[in-house]
């Protein structure tokens, strides 16, 4: 796999020195590099053609409007954001992952790599209270849910009302194909039925309402 550069923006110092610590163990990124200031990340991310911006928002002080601007002007960048709670409008955010800080460095490695080859990640507890299956979250509860390419597509069809034929015809795959990826999502996402993966679809932003 082609070796790539990464900014990690809105940190403090101890901050980028630890997800620093984490990154040079990927034998997969070249380049890292910091910023704090929105007009900085995207000089940085065209100069060096950073594909993986990593954006650490403490206590949701990073809006949307900034994470997408950012994605708008870099069309085929790759955002993670990690942040240290859970917040109501993590669907408005563009972005291909979603940790928290309780993630460790196992989890943190396996999500860029699976980000980078175009998967979506988003932590387990958090996918927990997308699903209003609990009111508060365990630190031992975190673990990542990777969604592949096909299984997002799927997800985004099946939400718009497309039944396995349809979405076979539409995949050009068998729609036993298409039954097998949706048992596999609905085990991984923890639903039993089509509403969950709906609600999974609208929270994570994979289709906007």
């Amino acid at each position: 796999m082609k070796k790539i550069n990464v900014l990690i923006a809105f940190g403090n110092t101890l901050i980028e020195a630890g997800i620093k610590s984490i990154l040079i163990k990927i034998d997969t990124i070249q380049n890292i590099y910091c910023s704090n200031e929105e007009e900085r990340c995207n000089d940085i991310i065209n100069k060096y053609d950073c594909k993986l911006l990593i954006i650490f928002n403490e206590h949701n002080r990073i809006s949307s409007l900034i994470v997408n601007r950012l994605k708008s002007k870099n069309k085929e960048l790759k955002i993670l954001l990690i942040s240290d709670q859970y917040f109501d409008n993590s669907s408005d955010y563009q972005i291909d992952g979603f940790l928290t800080t309780d993630c460790d460095d196992e989890e943190i490695r396996e999500a860029i790599n699976s980000i980078n080859s175009g998967q979506k990640v988003i932590c387990n507890k958090v996918i927990r209270l997308f699903m209003d299956k609990k009111t508060s979250i365990k630190k031992d509860d975190c673990e990542s849910t990777i969604l592949s390419k096909r299984e997002q597509e799927i997800i985004i069809l099946i939400a718009g009302g497309s039944k396995n034929t349809d979405i076979a015809e539409e995949l050009f795959i068998s729609p036993h194909t298409v039954a097998t990826h949706r048992k596999n999502i609905m085990k991984k996402l923890g639903v039993n039925k089509i509403s969950g993966l709906i609600h999974y679809a609208i929270k994570t932003g994979l289709i906007k309402t």
